[in-house]
């Protein structure tokens, strides 16, 4: 019961603060990369995640918001 809650509560927290991921969100792409690519799908989501992350707050900084930063 203790490694279940671990594995449902406490990892995809420290997991989510890591790459600056909600940890709701980190639940739901392994749970969609696990559907889509089984356990390759399930290690890879999250960095393509947070380099989608990453380019996405790029561009909108670079194109809709340019005087914010």
């Amino acid at each position: 019961a203790v490694q279940q809650i671990e594995n449902f509560f406490l990892s995809p927290k420290i997991l989510g603060n890591q790459v600056g991921l909600h940890p709701v969100s980190v639940i739901l792409l392994v749970l969609i990369g696990g559907y889509c690519g089984g356990i390759f799908g399930m290690v890879l989501v999250i960095p393509f995640a947070a380099v989608a992350k990453v380019v996405l707050v790029y561009l909108y900084r670079r194109i809709v918001a340019p005087d914010i930063d």
